[in-house]
């Protein structure tokens, strides 16, 4: 599954751009099509190679690459961002590059692949996320010098569009799939939400041999608060105690509103004193912010929490009722 960064997940659905597309394929991008297109632009072009490249992480990969025999880059092949590439040109200029005779000129002669005889010829364009931010370059490579005229420098420009298109349907299928998994009070995730991604999260941390907590947090007094004072007051409530939860995680935790007045957080941690820290330093801001309102004074924050090791068979929604069963004994000792 493509992954999205939850940081602002609500208000804005970002791509995460460190995700390898073509180990990682996203539904509404069709990377047989890409192929096709990449086969397609070495013939028409009579070259070596043509290949759309995604960097990422300080590297670049290669996501498809053309199938031609003369081809010399293998799909997945990557290369660091230190290295003289003209694909790192393309990415800090944010321009195109057609380099017509690289052993002929200064700037390009010392290149590594100019250096062995591997290319002579390239000619690139960038390619950006919705966001503007760069996704790489579509480029044609050649093993010998090149002319292209004015027809084949346009081409290129018009199947690059096609890229951005499909990159721009990405970002609309992401808006899509948010608005059935985020809370629309709280813009953090609901129970679908966290479900979906946590399920995805544990086989992560699996891999990595990761241990997580669950936090099951319950807003004591909610419905009394909206009785006496109205659901503004309740939502107010709400969209406080979800405030001081995303104040103090971190970029991997996932934060989630159950329903009602209840919510979940899944953390990554090996430290079993992290998480009652956490817990009481929630409670603790949460107490002082509702206390100064007259209205949100009787809100309080029951909570439960447990650790689960990376070797877990529990799925998710077990581990959420585990945390919660721990929260409802500590909600019955307040009575």
């Amino acid at each position: 599954m493509f992954k999205v960064v939850t940081v602002s997940f609500g208000e804005s659905t970002v791509l995460d751009t460190r995700i390898c597309l073509s180990r990682n394929p996203h539904p509404a991008v069709d990377l047989e099509k890409w192929q096709v297109t990449v086969n397609l632009l070495a013939e028409i072009y009579d070259a070596a190679c043509a290949t759309i490249v995604q960097y990422r992480q300080d590297e670049f990969n290669a996501v498809v690459t053309s199938a031609n025999e003369s081809n010399f880059l293998e799909k997945d092949m990557v290369w660091p961002w230190d290295t003289k590439s003209f694909c790192r040109h393309i990415v800090e200029t944010r321009q195109p590059l057609y380099v017509k005779n690289a052993i002929a000129e200064s700037e390009w002669s010392c290149s590594p692949v100019v250096e062995e005889g591997i290319v002579r010829s390239y000619y690139g364009l960038p390619i950006h996320w919705p966001n503007n931010e760069p996704f790489g370059t579509l480029c044609v490579i050649d093993r010998k010098a090149t002319e292209y005229n004015r027809t084949l420098v346009h081409l290129l420009e018009q199947f690059r569009d096609y890229v951005n298109a499909d990159l721009k349907c990405m970002e609309s299928f992401e808006q899509i799939r948010s608005l059935a998994m985020t809370d629309e009070l709280t813009q953090v995730f609901n129970r679908r939400g966290i479900l979906t991604v946590g399920e995805q999260r544990i086989k992560d941390a699996r891999r990595f041999d990761q241990d997580l907590a669950i936090i099951y947090f319950d807003i004591d007094n909610l419905k009394q608060t909206n009785d006496k004072y109205g659901h503004d007051f309740g939502d107010k409530g709400l969209k406080m105690f979800t405030g001081i939860l995303k104040a103090n995680s971190r970029d991997a935790d996932l934060i989630a509103r159950m329903g009602g007045d209840e919510f979940v957080m899944m953390l990554l941690t090996s430290d079993p004193l992290f998480i009652p820290t956490f817990c009481d330093r929630v409670v603790s801001e949460y107490a002082k912010i509702t206390d100064a309102e007259e209205g949100l004074s009787p809100l309080g924050i029951s909570y439960g929490y447990k650790f689960f090791s990376s070797d877990s068979v529990l799925s998710l929604s077990e581990m959420i009722d585990q945390a919660d069963l721990l929260m409802l004994q500590q909600k019955q000792l307040k009575k």
